[in-house]
Formats: C-alpha cells, structure tokens, sequence
C-alpha cells in the first residue's frame, strides 16, 4: 500500500521508543537573579514555546543588523534551550549569547577568536531561521544561570519588525523519544512497509549508543509535485502543519531534488529551528530517489540519512569534513586523521573505516553501516526541548 494521505489530516502511528520522563520532580527549583527585566524561562516540568516581538536597528560595531539585549533566568530545572529569530526571507542569527560569564558567540570579536561568528563551538553564521541551541556541547548546558541574546540579521533592517522565538524544556528525561511530523510531499511514492523499515533503522542508529528513541510518528500529506527545486526547499520548509503539540521534529519527504538529483537529504541549519512550524527552516528534507539502488530502495541508509540530518537540525556537526577538516566539539567523538586519506584530499567513509566513517555524522553516505553515536552526541540528542 502507497502512503496517501489527504490534505493535512494526521495519521498517528506509535514506533518504538520509550517515553524516558513525565516532567519530573521539579522541587527545590532555584531561579536566579537577573536583574528586574530578566524573563523567566519557559514553566516547570513542561515543554514550553515563549515569542517576543522586537524591532531592528543598525549594529554599526558588528556591521549587522541587531534587535534589544534579552535577558533571561535560566531556572535550575531547565535542561535545553533553543533560540530562533524569525524574518521570512532573510538571514537571521544572534549578534551575541552569553551564559552568565560564558560567552559562546559574539559578532563584535575578531575571525578566529573565541565566540567570533564562525568559530567553536557553534561556527555561527546567520541563515534562514537563524538558531542556537543550548547545550550544543556539554559545555554549553544551562544550569541555572542567567542568559543574554542579541538577534541579529545580515541586511539592513532597521525600523523593521523581528520576532525572537524561545523554545525550552524543563524536565530532564534520561533517554527519551522524539516524535516526528512526517509529510509525504506531493506524489511522492513510498511504501508504508519501506517507511515503516526506515524509521526503524533511524531508531536503531539512535538508540544503539544511548541516544534517544523515534517515538510517536504523525503523517501528513501534500498536493502537488515530489519533485523540488533545491531553491524552493525552504518554502517547503515554511508549509504549516496543522499539528497539536510542537514537540516534534518536522520531516518532509519528497522524491527527489529537480535540479539536485541524487541528493539524500538536507538539514536547514547546524542547528536549525526546533519546535516551530511554518516559518523559515522549520523542517528536514529527506529525498526518496536518492536511496534507490538500482529498483530496490536502500532502506537502511534511508534511516541513517534521516537520523544524520535531523541530527544536524538538533545540533550536530559532521565528525569529519570531505576534505578531513574538522569542526564539530565534541571531544568524545572520533576524527579521521590525516594518514587515513589515499592521497586524493576525499576523505571517504571506507577511507575512514576505522575512525569515524561508522558514524552516523560522518560526512558522506558508504559502503558501511553508519550507526555509531558518542555519548557526547547521544547527550546533545536527548536534551534538545523537542525529546520528551
């Protein structure tokens, strides 16, 4: 049977997983001072999204266009965070962010110093749905603390109007489950039994190594074409869904890019907007052709595609580049040397076979299974607001 859904209307269908918490025992939470203007994050035990509406000005000090410091208590029971700052169409991002005396990204700071835009641990620049998670790395985690944002964007927008979203989750599971909104865009052709192996792969990658579990699953539709430009993906992204709860991670699939043909799939951002529908980047991409192996599809790399890029849109980086550079933070996460290249520049996954290559983050797609996970990244998985 084919997946075909009308309109918008869900499908639920429970996969798998484990639900690794219920909010919790919140007792003895502690609420720093932050000063008398200071937001209080999000609500006890529960999955919140807060907005706040700002107005742009020029940032002649970081060459951006910048909104209001914003500062928020970080409650002692808060275990993530992620920022976004919305304005359909344009490149958005934070001018800074700031953890009490930690300061993570700063556009004021000089390339290659610490915080600067495009440097560890974030390698921040802005993009359509510009967004920062907290933590990204363990050294990143909330903790009662007191935090301060600047949004940014990198045209000129002064006197324009900009919306900063919050999304947090106060409650602490051990491991966790992360329900999806799947869309079946268009005409899309997929099996139910294929989708079905492909999610149980992507649970498997995930949960291997201690990350979190795929937990409930909400299938939707949509009219038209499953073909997509590569430049018409982020609109794809912005299509609302007509969903109960937010705390899930948006999954388009489509069946192949037009003008990308091949490609697997993509991420909007490292990480990208989290918790939010209908708006710039709101989403993952995942291209059925690109699986196909001849007339079979390859269903197991479809479910590592789809833990790799969902894993990006949570916050993880490629443990090693094409080139073997390197810039995820993550220090618990292998690397492939230098050594391991034939000589070409390309490091591929068989290259990196005895490295990196089995990591569900590695670079490119190989001959090999993909489905090793660190604890730092199974961490970064399982604290993000959307695991339950």
């Amino acid at each position: 049977m084919r997946l075909r859904l009308l309109g918008f209307a869900p499908f639920a269908l429970m996969f798998l997983g484990c639900l690794g918490g219920d909010g919790g025992d919140t007792a003895g939470t502690e609420v720093p001072d932050c000063g008398s203007d200071a937001l209080v994050l999000g609500a006890e035990g529960a999955f919140t999204h807060e907005s706040i509406d700002f107005t742009f000005e020029w940032g002649n000090d970081v060459g951006v266009s910048v909104g209001p410091m914003v500062t928020i208590a970080v409650p002692s029971d808060t275990s993530s965070i992620a920022a976004t700052v919305e304005v359909r169409g344009e490149e958005t991002g934070f001018a800074l962010v700031a953890l009490d005396d930690k300061t993570f990204i700063d556009a004021a700071r000089p390339d290659e110093t610490d915080g600067a835009w495009w440097s560890a641990p974030y390698f921040h620049w802005g993009t359509l749905g510009g967004t920062v998670v907290l933590p990204i790395t363990p050294g990143t985690t909330p903790d009662g603390e007191c935090l301060v944002l600047q949004p940014a964007a990198l045209n000129d927008l002064e006197g324009q109007s900009g919306k900063l979203h919050l999304v947090s989750r106060r409650f602490d599971p051990v491991q966790g489950q992360v329900d999806l909104n799947i869309v079946i865009v268009g005409d899309t052709e997929l099996y139910q039994e294929d989708l079905e192996a492909v999610l149980s792969r992507m649970d498997e990658v995930w949960t291997g190594d201690g990350g979190p579990a795929v937990g409930q699953v909400n299938l939707y539709s949509t009219e038209g074409s499953g073909l997509v430009r590569y430049d018409d993906s982020n609109a794809l992204r912005a299509t609302q869904i007509d969903t109960g709860s937010g705390q899930a991670m948006n999954l388009f699939i489509i069946q192949d890019y037009a003008d990308e043909p091949g490609t697997l799939g993509e991420a909007a951002g490292i990480p990208g907007p989290v918790g939010l529908f209908g708006m710039d980047g709101a989403g993952v991409i995942v291209a059925v052709d690109g699986h196909y192996w001849g007339s079979e599809l390859d269903t197991q790399t479809m479910g590592e595609t789809m833990a790799h890029e969902v894993g990006h849109q949570m916050g993880l980086f490629h443990t090693t580049e094409d080139d073997g550079s390197r810039t995820e933070s993550l220090e618990d996460t292998p690397a492939c040397p230098a050594s391991a290249d034939d000589g070409d520049g390309y490091f591929s996954a068989e290259e990196c076979s005895d490295f990196d290559g089995p990591n569900f983050m590695f670079w490119v797609a190989g001959n090999l299974a993909q489905d090793q996970v660190s604890d730092s990244q199974a961490m970064v998985l399982s604290r993000s607001p959307i695991t339950q």
